[in-house]
């Protein structure tokens, strides 16, 4: 074969290689939001989380012409969702405690959706759903609360990690802080 000719083959060979994308196993580290409301010297509050979702992966990277390439987390969600989850009581005036069925208040939050996914496009758009349940008792009275956000936008080039991270990050940090409303605050802290 001419070496120009495999010169070229080689080097149609790198780019579509190089328009694959590639697994990725992410760790996340989400930033507590300031809630929307918050008391001042609140009751502990027991807290679970719990991840629902049937797939536990967070996303997919799209290619044109190969399966997309899974976004999977290399933690628990429903571990990472209770360390911020914690620490955003803590912001709303609470502490956070050990869950109990019999404890009062105790507060359940469900991780029912969250999807990453970035298409094969050109410009690539990246979209990130969460939404996140939750179950709060108070004695013999319970209310229930639901948190969905969705965060879009269009890139050039396929995003790596970090980038893929922060963007489920910001995602589940809005849904927490639409979770923790003034509704939710003044039931734990027996308001109302």
């Amino acid at each position: 074969m001419h070496p120009f000719r495999l010169l070229a083959l080689l080097s149609l060979i790198l780019l579509v290689a190089g328009c694959a994308q590639n697994p990725q196993n992410l760790r996340l580290s989400v930033e507590p939001p300031k809630p929307v409301a918050s008391v001042a010297g609140g009751p502990g509050v027991a807290l679970e989380t719990v991840d629902r979702r049937e797939d536990k992966a967070l996303g997919r990277l799209e290619n044109r012409d190969q399966p997309a390439a899974p976004i999977t987390s290399a933690q628990d969600m429903a571990y990472v969702l209770k360390l911020a989850a914690g620490e955003t009581l803590q912001r709303a005036g609470f502490s956070a405690e050990l869950w109990s069925d019999s404890a009062s208040p105790r507060l359940l939050i469900e991780i029912t959706e969250l999807e990453h996914v970035i298409t094969a496009d050109i410009p690539r758009k990246m979209e990130t759903r969460v939404t996140l349940n939750a179950r709060a008792w108070r004695g013999n009275e319970r209310i229930t609360a639901k948190a969905s956000t969705r965060r879009d936008s269009r890139i050039a080039n396929a995003p790596g990690k970090e980038r893929n991270a922060a963007e489920i990050e910001k995602a589940l940090a809005d849904a927490l802080r639409e979770l923790f409303d003034q509704r939710l605050v003044d039931f734990l802290a027996g308001r109302g």
